[in-house]
């Protein structure tokens, strides 16, 4: 009864040289075909971030560029402002003197 069983063989392994040699060439083939497609989805993503990059110069060019160039011109502009307006700020230093010694007298008079 021991003898009567019949060994399984295994069915995915090639039982010749020529069909081992077959299925070789089959997964070098889906191999070759899947590299292609690796290769096609990296070029993509590399003229994406080339993309990506000349975008981000572009934005620095239009956002940043004019805001520089309007500080520059502003600078001269608040110079001729600030220049009306100088002996304004000075009075005010004088001013606060004034509260002082105002404080000061009516600390005297006791108010």
């Amino acid at each position: 009864m021991i003898e009567s069983k019949s060994k399984k063989i295994n069915n995915s392994l090639p039982t010749s040289r020529h069909s081992g040699q077959v299925s070789l060439e089959k997964l070098l083939k889906k191999n070759i075909e899947l590299n292609e497609k690796i290769y096609e989805s990296c070029q993509k993503t590399e003229k994406y971030i080339h993309f990506v990059k000349a975008f981000n110069i572009f934005k620095f060019i239009i956002i940043f560029i004019p805001i520089i160039l309007g500080v520059l011109y502003v600078i001269p502009l608040l110079g001729g402002f600030m220049d009306m307006y100088k002996d304004l700020f000075t009075n005010v230093g004088e001013a606060t003197g004034i509260l002082n010694a105002m404080k000061d007298v009516q600390g005297i008079n006791g108010l």
